[in-house]
């Protein structure tokens, strides 16, 4: 494949509301986000992608 990035960012935003919306608790949205993130980072691991975390704080 062509133009495969280097390294992707993800912000893990909004899976509590997510949940609530489908009548879920925002544990159950919580949890169906890290399934999510998990089938990401399958796809990086295929593609070679860097995998990581880089959260600035103040």
């Amino acid at each position: 494949m062509k133009n495969i990035p280097k390294h992707i960012a993800i912000l893990m935003d909004g899976n509590g509301r997510w949940g609530t919306k489908r009548g879920l608790t925002r544990s159950q949205g919580h949890f169906a986000g890290s399934k999510a993130m998990e089938k990401i980072i399958d796809a990086c691991m295929l593609f070679q992608l860097k995998i990581g975390k880089d959260q600035k704080t103040k």
